[in-house]
Order: structure tokens, then sequence, then C-alpha cells
């Protein structure tokens, strides 16, 4: 298959399709054999090498990171804080230091983490089950020669 058939096939049937069409399905193994016609078209949106990569802040890594600058006890000062936080409703009790801090440190953050980002990929395909009396013609093709 080309890039563009396996990019069709993937966006020809959607997570949310694929997420309806679970339940249908029982507990077990399952042997299938079928043919689908996938038609429409695709339209590929241009390539982005400066964009910020959505989501693309690594907060586990990135956590990671910074406490190991920390020596233990600030870490686990830091760890008593943040649940003291959690357990005062967070957001709503974050002071306007804090809100300000956070601001500061966001922007190189994200300038951390720009990277490539492939242009959006629409579609208008529809799929079908090609049956077998589409394969095979109703009437037999006879070739003499």
């Amino acid at each position: 298959m080309t890039d563009l058939e396996i990019l069709a096939i993937s966006k020809a049937i959607s997570a949310k399709d694929a997420k309806a069409a679970r339940p249908g399905v029982t507990e077990g193994t399952y042997d299938v054999d079928l043919i689908v016609r996938v038609r429409g078209g695709i339209k590929a949106g241009a390539d982005n090498p400066d964009a910020a990569k959505a989501g693309a802040l690594p907060a586990k890594s990135l956590v990671t990171f910074l406490f190991s600058k920390m020596n233990a006890v600030t870490r686990a000062a830091a760890i008593r804080d943040y649940q003291d936080y959690m357990a005062a409703d967070g957001e709503k009790t974050l002071g306007a230091d804090i809100k300000d801090a956070v601001k500061a440190c966001w922007e190189p953050l994200m300038e951390a983490t720009r990277g490539f980002k492939a242009g959006t990929v629409t579609n208008t395909l529809t799929t079908e089950i090609v049956t077998a009396d589409v394969l095979a013609p109703a009437s037999p093709i006879i070739l003499t020669t």
C-alpha cells in the first residue's frame, strides 16, 4: 500500500465509529475476510516546521527533570505544598504571584517544544463493504478465441 492509501484507510473509519461499534462485538476470536472500498477525497495541509506541537509539553519528563534539580528537602516540601494546593481546590486558591511565575515560565517552555508539525488532513471519504455480487457478476463471462 502507498502512503496515500494508508492515510485514506486510517481517515475513513473514525475513532468515534470504532468506539461505537465495539459494544456490538462480544468476547471471542473472529476470522475476518472482507474487502472495503474507500472513495472520496483527501486534502493534506501544508507542513509547518515552526509550529508549537499541540499538547507538546511532556509533563512527566518535565516534572521529573525539574524535581531532579531540587535537593531532597526542597522536593519533599514541593510535594507537600502541591498536596495542600490540591486539597484546597487547586486553581481557585492559586495566588497572583504563582500565576505570574507560571506565565513567566510558560513561553520559554513552549518555545523549547517547538518543532515540526505535519499539516492537517481533511477528507470526504466514504466506505462500503464490497460484496461477492460486485466481485463476481451475476452472469458468467465466457471468453472464446
